[in-house]
């Protein structure tokens, strides 16, 4: 029987926990939970102790975000022989007790597949999660061979996408080992993207499996992500090493930018020039070396 580990960051969620841990305790097969929590108190740390005794606790002496803290889960589980790592959003949730053997079944089925993700309903289950709905149902982004086996009830375990945002992703271990774990340049939002464009980089695939659910109860604003989004968007693509990208040319390119709309007086596009301008030189160096590290293949890639 292959070893699954699912590991769940939590910061402050409460209100999920409960929903969340005991879904994995009707799993039909062993799944080991580990937990890495962020939060500023022990809240969390009591109520597991308390609650659910199996789950591995591991607390880290500062707040490491989403993806550093799911790196240091992902170490453990590999250092404890994880065939197969769920990620798991703290406000989410399995529905059904086979989702966990059926993504492991149609992961040794489907081994050109480097993440795997089951469909994101909403709290109320009546409705496919806003995030997942606007990208997946996008034929340049997800198989269009997915709208002609809706219409005619003949639905296939797995179709191949661009984008499943990391709130429900199922990893075997050579995904892991290949591409490594969540890169620690992004300091919150964007991680997913950034670990998907590594993922094809490295010719794997990414899937839906529409027969499969889990709750993620996510439809509410980001208020964190809306004050950085023009950040979060420039690490997104500046880190991308499937394009060839001179940080160099590209900072020359932003000067040339801010300077001919400073002289034109169109103050919207000289601040947005600005801004890129002060980013790219801020973030140059790691940007270059999150590049170099990721495209060269390069041992350090895991940033455990």
């Amino acid at each position: 029987m292959k070893k699954n580990f699912v590991v769940i960051v939590t910061y402050n969620g409460q209100q999920w926990y409960e929903h969340c841990f005991n879904s994995f305790r009707a799993s039909q097969i062993p799944v080991n939970v580990v937990v890495v929590d962020n939060s500023p108190n022990n809240e969390t740390v009591d109520f597991i102790a308390e609650n659910y005794p199996e789950i591995h606790l591991i607390k880290p002496s500062e707040n490491l975000m989403f993806g550093r803290g799911n790196n240091l889960g992902i170490k453990y589980a590999l250092e404890n022989g994880a065939d197969y790592v769920f990620l798991l959003n703290q406000d989410a949730w399995l529905i059904e007790q086979n989702t966990v053997n059926e993504l492991v079944r149609i992961a040794e089925e489907n081994s050109q597949y480097g993440i795997i993700s089951p469909i994101h309903l909403n709290k109320e289950q009546n409705c496919i999660e806003k995030l997942l709905l606007r990208r997946f149902f996008d034929y340049k982004t997800t198989d269009k061979e997915i709208f002609n086996d809706l219409y005619f009830n003949n639905l296939k375990d797995i179709y191949q996408t661009k984008y499943v945002n990391a709130a429900a992703w199922f990893i075997p271990r050579k995904t892991l080992e290949t591409v490594g774990g969540f890169d620690p340049i992004f300091y919150h939002y964007g991680e997913d993207d950034n670990y998907i464009n590594r993922l094809f980089y490295n010719d794997l695939k990414l899937g839906i499996c529409p027969h499969l659910r889990i709750v993620h109860d996510n439809d509410r604003p980001r208020p964190l992500y809306d004050s950085r989004e023009n950040e979060v968007l420039w690490l997104i693509e500046f880190t991308d090493i499937n394009k060839e990208i001179n940080i160099d040319k590209e900072i020359r390119n932003a000067r040339k930018k801010l300077i001919t709309n400073t002289l034109k007086n169109n103050k919207t596009r000289a601040k947005y020039w600005n801004d890129l301008l002060i980013f790219l030189k801020t973030n140059k160096n790691q940007i270059i070396e999150s590049r170099k590290i990721y495209k060269n293949n390069e041992k350090s890639k895991f940033l455990f």
